[in-house]
């Protein structure tokens, strides 16, 4: 400390920085109800926003949580969901469905899931089941991710968990159906057979 020594700068010492995520339905890749064919990937069925303050976050356990019209076809219906980076291109996670709330823990990352101070987006994708004779996949309308919820965040600087602030509420509607084929009439073709979708 110098006497007589002044300065405007005001320096504010915080312990850790904070984590904030909610759904953006306005985002101009999730704002329109979507269509998936079963044996097929979606389009983009959902986007969140997360906002990182004071520093960086590595988000290491999260749970996305389905519904729909009936949430055991939604569940029958969707094999896999799809997990990107704001890039679009960066698949931060690819984890099977076997429940409504499906968990991806810290070792079920492909790649570190770091959220960088300011605001990012995630896109999240699904991968329908085939639908059909002996498949496991349903038509299932009215799905949403009903809720994103971070359990466990590590600010980069300060190695703190965090607790993260979530206004995740439920994404825009995606319904899944089976592929149609149409079958020749019996004036045409005595038997036919439909292949699975």
């Amino acid at each position: 400390v110098v006497a007589g020594f002044q300065s405007n700068r005001t320096v504010t010492i915080v312990g850790a920085g904070g984590l904030t995520v909610a759904t953006d339905n306005s985002d101009a890749a999730t704002n329109n109800e979507k269509r998936v064919l079963g044996n097929a990937a979606s389009d983009w069925v959902a986007s969140y926003e997360l906002t990182a303050t004071n520093e960086d976050f590595e988000v290491k356990d999260m749970t996305l949580t389905f519904s729909g019209d009936n949430t055991t076809n939604t569940v029958a219906a969707v094999k896999e969901v799809h997990v990107y980076a704001d890039d679009k291109v960066t698949m931060l996670a690819n984890e099977a469905v076997t429940t409504a709330a499906v968990n991806i823990a810290d070792a079920d990352f492909d790649e570190e899931f770091i959220v960088e101070v300011g605001s990012e987006n995630i896109y999240i994708k699904v991968l329908a089941e085939r639908i059909g004779l002996n498949q496991a996949g349903v038509t299932a309308t009215g799905n949403h991710i009903a809720s994103l919820a971070i359990a466990e965040a590590e600010g980069v600087d300060s190695g703190d968990d965090v607790p993260v602030t979530t206004t995740a509420t439920a994404s825009t509607q995606f319904d899944i159906y089976p592929n149609l084929v149409t079958v020749p009439t019996a004036a045409s073709l005595s038997s036919s057979t439909l292949k699975n979708a």
